[in-house]
């Protein structure tokens, strides 16, 4: 059975025909609501909008309270009404208040209704405006909007903060890699293991061996000698196992066909590991040439 004409938007059962809502129930739930008669003068209005916009009264005309910001249009009964069911948002010539909603045609009449809310986009604007959570309806999402938006913008200013410190730990790396690079001590990046991961050039002139002849092994296999002393060693095997810092002097074996005499600082940089976050070490070995002897 087809619907008649007109009667697109109506429940046919007539049951129906006379739901409508008391005045009290009516601006409970639409505390910030608008009632224009056909001069689009004010014929009443949401108690909270008139407690926030005091000048909000009866008889004046909705374009002397109020700025059309979108859509783009004019405050006219005409262009309202056909522009009725659209999203819009107002704006209080007095006070700068938003408002989004949108304006209906009561059937049979001239008088619109514009039903809407009050635009905000942070919860501390409610406040300031003199309101509480209290005077919106309790179907109105604004409260719940302003939240989201006030946890997107901790979150945001969050993510700012943690990005700019991770650019200064960034800058502050490459100028540790740079000085670690150009110095001329020799440097040895190691992983938990103890195999090599990094040499600088100092390491490639005061030995000489390149990254690519130490990568993944373990510098004692290269330096230590029958002239180094065992004892020495276990000793600073024994400081980082107790994550301390170990510095030795001792003899180590050929560096380019010779014995030397050196003294070795050797350090643990404490990294998260896998995903149950288990604390890895990695060494730093320096060694400085300033006390090297090579022995003939």
């Amino acid at each position: 059975m087809g619907r008649r004409p007109g009667s697109l938007n109506r429940m046919d059962h007539p049951s129906f025909s006379q739901i409508g809502l008391p005045p009290e129930q009516f601006a409970a739930a639409f505390p910030f609501h608008m009632a224009l008669d056909g001069d689009l003068k004010l014929l009443q209005a949401g108690s909270t909008l008139r407690r926030v916009c005091p000048d909000v009264q009866p008889g004046l005309a909705l374009d002397q309270l109020f700025s059309l910001i979108r859509p783009e249009g004019r405050l006219t009964h005409d262009w309202l009404r056909a522009n009725r069911r659209h999203f819009c948002l107002l704006e209080h010539l007095a006070s700068s208040l938003r408002l989004r909603g949108e304006f209906v045609a009561l059937p049979g009449q001239e008088t619109l209704l514009f039903l809407g809310s009050p635009w905000f986009t942070d919860a501390s604007e409610i406040a300031a405006r003199g309101l509480s959570f209290e005077d919106f309806a309790t179907h109105d999402a604004t409260v719940d909007m302003c939240q989201v938006f006030q946890a997107s913008k901790i979150a945001l200013a969050d993510a700012k903060k943690l990005a700019a410190k991770l650019h200064a730990k960034a800058a502050e790396a490459r100028k540790l890699a740079l000085v670690a690079a150009r110095t001329d001590n020799a440097v040895v990046l190691t992983d938990s293991e103890g195999r090599a991961v990094w040499v600088n050039e100092g390491f490639t002139r005061l030995t000489g061996y390149s990254l690519g002849e130490v990568l993944g092994k373990k510098p004692g296999q290269l330096l230590h000698g029958p002239g180094t002393d065992l004892e020495t060693v276990r000793l600073i095997r024994e400081r980082l196992g107790q994550r301390e810092i170990a510095i030795a002097h001792f003899i180590q074996g050929q560096s380019l066909g010779r014995q030397m005499f050196q003294r070795v600082d050797v350090y643990l940089v404490l990294e998260c590991g896998n995903l149950r976050r288990h604390r890895r070490s990695a060494q730093l070995q320096k060694i400085l040439p300033a006390r090297q002897q090579f022995l003939v």
